[in-house]
This record gives C-alpha cells, structure tokens and sequence, in this order.
C-alpha cells in the first residue's frame, strides 16, 4: 500500500469514528466535585495511587477536562511526576487525535524500531503544508544518558525510542492540544541525581510512585545513607512490591559494604591485629557453638549494627 494510500486509509477511518458517548457525571461545583472524587478515591476502579487522594482526582479531571479526556480516561493517562502534570505516551497521542486540526500520523512499529536502532514518527496538522517528522536514534539516546539505563531503557529499549520520537513530534506540532502535559515517559528520565545519591525524579514523584521508581532508586544511590532515604518512597508501595524492593535493597546494601570493605593486610599485620583483639575480649566470654555439632557459630562483624533490615526500615 502507497504511502498516499495509507494517508486516505486513515482519514477515512476518523471520519467514521462513533461519537463518544455522554459523560454520565459532570460536576458543576467544586463541591460536586469534591463528592464525586471522594466516590472515586474508595473505589477498586481507579489507579492505585488514586486511592484515598480525592484532591489529586479532583486535579487530574481538571487536566483532563481541559485537553478533552473523560474523568476515567484522565485518571488512567494524568500523573504527576516531578511537581509536574503529566500524560503517558498512549493518552497523549489519544488526545492529539481528538484534536480538530489532526489529520493523520505514522509509526514505526516496534520490530522495525529493534532493526533499524532508531524510531520515525509523522504527523500531520490541517493547514500545515507538510507532515512533521521526527526520528529518534539510538546515538541520541546515548547522549543524553538513556540507553543502557536500568528500567524500561534496558527492558523495552525499542519501545522507549518510538515513546520519545513520539513526544517530540507531538510537542512540535500539536502543543495547543497538550495544554503544557510533558509526557510522563519523559519525566521520568528528566530528573538529575540529588546531592544525597537519590534520584530527583524519584524522590519528587507524587502519585506516580512505581515500583519500577523505588528499584531504579536503590540501584542509584552511591552510598547507605542514601540507599535508607529511599525507605521513604518504598512505604508507597503494595505489600508484594515492598518485598520486591527489600529484597533489592538487601542486594545494594551488600554491594555497598563490599565496596567499604578495606583491603587485606599482610600476616605480621593481621597477626597483630587477632592477638588485640583477643587481649581486649574478656577471658570468660566464649564464642556460640552448634549445639548438635559443636562448630564454632561464626557471627558479623556489626551484627547489632546491622540488625534486621525490615525492622530498620519499617517496610
């Protein structure tokens, strides 16, 4: 099929779009609105970081109104990430093409994206004398420090390419339809790392709080007070995802100690430092042995220094 084909194809099937049906509830005051997030916040239907937050609900149909998406359509597309509204890759191309002035887009789709090592995304705009391409490579994600990265970049890396040309192109030529929404995708990778070792993206995320966020938060602070500040993002999380992320802490911990641990000494050295440490040690004090076998239980150096990790944490 000829490119002009494909244009023709897609124009007629927005022409023959059903009409969306009437929003059943539309609060006309900032009490009906109040009330009707309040429904909202208690039910099993929304985001889970939705739940209980009746004010964040509130803002998002707000947002959503104003760039054309119905109340549950928002709750699924709008968070907030960074101090700032965002709108996920599918919503936002969602809302574009809702746009009065859009008249047709092309992608490419994931397999080639993996061939080629770069996404082309088209688009566009009634008025516009010519489509707006954009292409995003594998070299431009390099750059700016994406490709490798721990999370969706290493797990989806062909996926992240199409999302980025994608918002690019969206932005340039349709920023009237986005109403000012960056896409969460590129949110998320916005965020510098704080002076404390954490994420700034991570720490700032308010009811977008993965557990995607916390993990890649553990894997990039660079020392244990840093690792233990993340506690406070871990709290947001579901029970079956604080153990996800305790068990990722536990393994950054020990690399942490690891890399702490001071190099062997020589003999002379250590023999000295085993006959201190046994003229300090009281003569009565015996170590712990097996009481089946009668083997010497060997314990950690900071054993109460290091305690339990779930009962420092409190997750």
């Amino acid at each position: 099929m000829s490119e002009q084909q494909q244009q023709q194809t897609q124009q007629q099937a927005l022409e023959v779009r059903p009409e969306r049906p009437a929003v059943i509830m539309h609060p006309q005051t900032v009490r009906e609105a109040m009330d009707f997030a309040k429904l909202l916040s208690d039910s099993d239907l929304v985001p889970k970081d939705y739940k209980g937050k009746p004010g964040n609900i509130v803002a998002a149909l707000q947002y959503g109104s104003e760039v054309g998406l119905p109340p549950m359509a928002a709750l699924k597309s709008i968070a907030v990430i960074n101090g700032r509204a965002s709108l996920w890759g599918d919503g936002a191309i969602a809302v574009v093409m809702t746009h009065p002035a859009y008249e047709w887009h092309q992608e490419m789709d994931v397999a080639a994206i993996d061939k080629a090592g770069a996404a082309t995304f088209t688009i566009k705009r009634r008025g516009q004398p010519k489509p707006h391409t954009v292409t995003y490579t594998v070299e431009l994600a390099k750059k700016a420090h994406l490709w490798g990265k721990q999370g969706p970049w290493t797990d989806h890396p062909a996926r992240m390419l199409q999302l980025r040309a994608r918002g690019w192109a969206l932005r340039d030529v349709f920023p009237d339809a986005l109403a000012g929404l960056s896409l969460a995708e590129e949110s998320l990778d916005s965020g510098p790392i704080g002076d404390d070792g954490i994420p700034a993206r991570a720490k700032n995320v308010t009811s977008a709080c993965t557990l995607q966020d916390v993990l890649e938060a553990i894997r990039s602070a660079v020392d244990q007070p840093a690792l233990t500040a993340v506690s406070a993002l871990a709290m947001q999380l579901q029970p079956e995802e604080q153990a996800q992320a305790r068990e990722a802490y536990k393994a950054r911990l020990n690399e942490l100690r690891k890399a702490q641990t001071p190099p062997k000494e020589g003999k002379h050295e250590v023999g000295k430092q085993k006959e201190t440490e046994q003229q300090a040690a009281p003569a009565d004090e015996e170590p712990p042995c097996d009481p089946k076998t009668g083997e010497v239980i060997e314990q950690p150096a900071n054993a109460e220094q290091q305690g339990s990790t779930q009962g420092r944490l409190g997750w």
